[in-house]
């Protein structure tokens, strides 16, 4: 089903898209953050905007934070181990471990 706005509107509680969505243009999240969930519903991201406007990717299954950038600098902080398959560049000190 295709719903179609001939002028700005907005949609107050829940989207469900069956299939692929398409928009052009700005999608505009107030206070929202998106959820992606595996197909039991019950493991899921949340991916989001944090204090301080930060972006983060919150692992909901382990209670963590596994990405977060810091709008104020552009850090970006891992919960984890970072892995590449190729070269991984570093600016500044690096501890080795």
């Amino acid at each position: 089903m295709a719903i179609r706005f001939l002028s700005p509107e907005s949609i107050d509680g829940n989207l469900s898209v069956g299939g692929t969505g398409t928009f052009s243009g700005n999608v505009i999240l107030n206070n929202s953050d998106i959820y992606f969930k595996y197909s039991d519903s019950v493991q899921y991201y949340r991916v989001g905007l944090g204090a301080s406007a930060n972006f983060e990717i919150y692992n909901t299954n382990y209670g963590r934070t596994d990405l977060l950038i810091t709008q104020s600098t552009g850090n970006a902080t891992f919960a984890g181990a970072v892995t590449t398959n190729g070269y991984l560049y570093v600016q500044g000190q690096a501890t080795p471990q």
